[in-house]
C-alpha cells in the first residue's frame, strides 16, 4: 500500500505534563480510514488517508506538486522488494498497514483525552466530567461559567444535541459507572469496539432509512443531504458518487437493499475488501500497460486522476455528530 506521510508536528505528552496543544475531548466527527462519516456521507478523504497515508485534511495535498511528493513517498514505502514496482498484493499490504496507522494514532489520541476528561484521576469518566468538556469545546459556555450548567439548562436543539450526546455515552458505559479507558476508547473511536461500530451503523440507518422498513435502498442512500443545495452540478455529482459507492461496496449480495450487517461490515475499516477495491480502482486507473504492476511513471502520469477520486470530489460540508 502506498504511504505517503505529509510533515505533521507531534507534541509529545506524558501523564504529568499535558501537550501544549490543548486536547480535544468530545467525540471526533470525521474517522481517519473510515468510508463514511458518522452522519453517513461519504469520507471525502477516504482515499488519501488509505492510499497515501494521509494523516490530516489539507488545503494544500490537491495541489500538484504536493500530490507528486506523496506519491513518491508512497511508491518507495509499497515497493517492499526494491524492483521498481508494485504488485497487487504490495498495494493491497500498504493500504492495510497505512489504515492500521490511522487506527492506532485513533488510539494515542483518545489516551491522552482521557487523561484529560478525568478531572478528579480514579480511572472513569463520568457523564458529568465529560459535559463540562463537551459543553465548553462546542461553545456552549466559556470555561469560567461551565461548572454552572447542566443539561437541563439549555433549551431546544441545544438540549437535544445534549441529550443525543448523552445517550451515545451511556451506551458506551456498559456497566453504569463511569468510561473506562477501554468503554472510552470505543466512545471516541467505534472503530475499535464492534459493539459501538454497530451503533454507528444504526444511526446512519435511522438517518437514511426514510421508510423505516429496516434496510436501506439504494434511492435512500444516495438522496441529497439536508440543506439547500449549493451547485445543481455538484448534486448530481454527489448522488452518482452515492449510488455508485452502494453498488460496489455496500450491497454485497446485489439484491438492491442494504441490510444492517452490509453496513456495519462497509463502515468497519478493517474489513478488507476496502483495500481490495482500492487496489482494482488504482490498477484501472494507473495500470497503463496493463502488466498487472504499477511503475512509478505510471502512477505519476496518472497523479491526478489517483487523488481525484469520488472520496475526494464528494461535497465538502460540515458533518455534525449523530
Amino acid at each position: 500500500m502506498l504511504q505517503l506521510y505529509i510533515l505533521l508536528l507531534f507534541i509529545s505528552s506524558t501523564f504529568a505534563h499535558p501537550p501544549v496543544e490543548r486536547i480535544e475531548v468530545i467525540r471526533p466527527d470525521h474517522l481517519e480510514g473510515v468510508p463514511l462519516e458518522r452522519d453517513g456521507t461519504l469520507n471525502k478523504e477516504f482515499r488519501k488517508e488509505v492510499v497515501f497515508g494521509q494523516n490530516e485534511p489539507s488545503s494544500n495535498s490537491n495541489k500538484p506538486e504536493n500530490i507528486e511528493k506523496m506519491i513518491r513517498e508512497m511508491f518507495k514505502k509499497a515497493d517492499k522488494d526494491l524492483n521498481q514496482k508494485i504488485t497487487r498484493e504490495e498495494l493491497k499490504a500498504q493500504i492495510i498497514e497505512n489504515t492500521n496507522k490511522h487506527l492506532e494514532d485513533g488510539k494515542k489520541e483518545a489516551g491522552e483525552s482521557f487523561q484529560e476528561v478525568d478531572s478528579d484521576g480514579d480511572g472513569l469518566v463520568t457523564w458529568n466530567e465529560y459535559l463540562k468538556k463537551f459543553i465548553i469545546e462546542k461553545g456552549l459556555v466559556d470555561k469560567k461559567h461551565a461548572n454552572e450548567h447542566n443539561e437541563h439548562t439549555f433549551d431546544g436543539d441545544t438540549r437535544r444535541m445534549v441529550d443525543e450526546e448523552k445517550q451515545s455515552f451511556a451506551e458506551a458505559d456498559s456497566n453504569d459507572d463511569g468510561l473506562d479507558t477501554i468503554e472510552w476508547l470505543g466512545f471516541q473511536h467505534p472503530e475499535f469496539s464492534r459493539t459501538m461500530l454497530k451503533d454507528m451503523a444504526e444511526d446512519i440507518m435511522r438517518t437514511l432509512d426514510d421508510n423505516r422498513d429496516g434496510i436501506l435502498s439504494k434511492a435512500e442512500f444516495a438522496k441529497e443531504p439536508l440543506g439547500e443545495p449549493i451547485d445543481p452540478e455538484m448534486d448530481v455529482a454527489y448522488k452518482k458518487q452515492r449510488e455508485r459507492e452502494f453498488d460496489t461496496e455496500i450491497d454485497v449480495d446485489k439484491d438492491g437493499y442494504a441490510t444492517l450487517e452490509e453496513l456495519l461490515n462497509y463502515v468497519n475499516p478493517k474489513n478488507e475488501r476496502h483495500a481490495v477495491q482500492e487496489v482494482t480502482e488504482i490498477m484501472d486507473i494507473a495500470d497503463t500497460n496493463k502488466d498487472g504492476e504499477l511503475s512509478l511513471a505510471e502512477m505519476l502520469n496518472n497523479a491526478q486522476a489517483l487523488a481525484d477520486s469520488g472520496f475526494v470530489k464528494a461535497r465538502n460540508r460540515l458533518h455534525d455528530d449523530l
